[in-house]
C-alpha cells in the first residue's frame, strides 16, 4: 500500500486547502482522489472524514496561530524507524516520536506523524485512532503556528487548553 501525505496550502488570506497526494516530488504531486469519490483512506482514516476534521481545525485555530502558519504544510506518514532516526538527529531523543514538526520559514512546514506510535498511544490512553491522529496533527499545526510548549509551563497549559477545546468540537463517533 503506498504511503500518503496530507497537503495544506494557505493563501495570503490564511486559507488552508487540503488534499491528499502520494509521496514523491512534493511540489508537483497530484491528488490521488477527490473527496467526492469517497472510499479513499489516509493513515487509516477515511479521507472524507479527515477533510471534515481538518476544516473544523482550521475554523477553530486561534487567529494568532493561523497568521504564523507557513503557506504550505505537508503532513507525512513515517515509520517507527524513520521517526526514531529523525527524533534522535533533531531532538537528541533515541525513541520514535508520535509527531514531529519542522518549519522552514513562512512558505513551508512539515508535520511528520508515526501511525505505529500513535496507534499504540491511542490504545494506552483509551482513545480512538482517529482521535489520536487528529490530536497529533493539531499539535503539529500549533507548533508550526508558534506554540512551543517546551518553552514554558504557561505555553504548555495554553497549548493543552486549545487542543482540548478544538478536539471537543469534532465528532469522532463516525
Amino acid at each position: 500500500m503506498p504511503r500518503h501525505f496530507l497537503n495544506f496550502r494557505r493563501s495570503a488570506i490564511t486559507k488552508i486547502n487540503f488534499r491528499m497526494a502520494s509521496l514523491g516530488n512534493i511540489k508537483s504531486a497530484a491528488p490521488v482522489r477527490s473527496f467526492s469519490e469517497g472510499g479513499s483512506w489516509v493513515m487509516g482514516i477515511e479521507m472524507l472524514k479527515m477533510d471534515t476534521i481538518i476544516k473544523t481545525i482550521k475554523k477553530l485555530l486561534p487567529k494568532a496561530v493561523i497568521k504564523k502558519l507557513p503557506k504550505e504544510i505537508i503532513v507525512k506518514e513515517v515509520s517507527k524507524g524513520e521517526s526514531r532516526e529523525i527524533n534522535r538527529k533533531y531532538r537528541h531523543k533515541n525513541k520514535p516520536a508520535n509527531v514531529l514538526s519542522f518549519c522552514y520559514g513562512k512558505d513551508y512546514g512539515e508535520i511528520l506523524v508515526c501511525p505505529e506510535v500513535i496507534r499504540k498511544e491511542a490504545k494506552e490512553q483509551d482513545n480512538s485512532y482517529k482521535y489520536q491522529m487528529t490530536w497529533m496533527i493539531l499539535h503539529g499545526m500549533l507548533h508550526l503556528g508558534g506554540m512551543h510548549h517546551e518553552e514554558s509551563g504557561d505555553i504548555a497549559k495554553k497549548t493543552e487548553r486549545i487542543e482540548k477545546e478544538i478536539l471537543s468540537k469534532i465528532d469522532f463517533v463516525n
